[in-house]
């Protein structure tokens, strides 16, 4: 029993210390092959952290957490939803919604399918929307519920609220999609204050990392899991 006390004593000082614990040998190789497998994208990243850290905790937003490994899980499903819908290489696919789990599960799904990442100005009104899936040929558009009369006017074919990427997470298989043969671009669209709204398109790098903390309406805060 003493032997117990002095290692549960020493668990709450480490603990307490702050002192990261040793992580099992095999997570970091692991993490390094999931990363490989899908590259310097948005999905490689999430792939990396739930090999490494898989019940760590992702993402907190106004409707709980998730940890990395469900947040992969989550994202598979949707992701087979979106390629049934149309979503793929070299397509585009339009994600118009606020800082929340909605947002980033978008955003690691269609990076799963080498899709081209529209991110939307959610102060696009529904003209400015409708002319902006007109030019970047939007195959799929996500959004939050709140913009739905919006997004009406766009029809780019496919729109999907909050309950149909939430029905698509429930009912679609989460095994792993095949990893595209080349990454999907970013495109960041400008303000539209001078003129139309225009895209300006980047490689994807994977600069979604680490815990995000969500709250509707807010800026999300990230930290590197460990």
């Amino acid at each position: 029993m003493t032997a117990i006390v002095r290692r549960l004593t020493a668990a709450a000082t480490v603990a307490r210390a702050n002192v990261v614990v040793p992580e099992r040998p095999d997570r970091f190789p692991r993490a390094l092959l999931a990363f490989g497998r899908w590259g310097q994208t948005f999905a490689g990243t999430a792939a990396a952290a739930a090999a490494r850290y898989p019940d760590a905790i992702a993402l907190v937003d106004d409707n709980g957490r998730l940890t990395y490994d469900e947040l992969w899980t989550r994202t598979n499903a949707l992701a087979h939803g979106l390629a049934a819908a149309g979503a793929g290489p070299g397509t585009n696919v339009g994600i118009l919604c606020r800082n929340h789990r909605g947002f980033v599960e978008a955003t690691v799904a269609a990076s799963k399918l080498g899709a081209n990442l529209v991110f939307l100005n959610t102060g696009f009104a529904g003209p400015q929307l409708a002319d902006v899936a007109a030019r970047e040929g939007l195959t799929v558009f996500l959004h939050d519920d709140e913009f739905t009369e919006a997004v009406g006017t766009a029809d780019p074919g496919h729109n999907l609220d909050e309950a149909g990427m939430a029905r698509l997470v429930e009912t679609c298989p989460i095994r792993d999609p095949r990893p595209p043969r080349h990454p999907g671009r970013v495109v960041i669209l400008t303000s539209g204050t001078t003129g139309r709204p225009r895209g300006a398109s980047r490689a994807s790098t994977g600069g979604w990392a680490g815990r995000r903390h969500c709250s509707t309406g807010s800026r999300c805060g990230s930290a590197t899991p460990r």
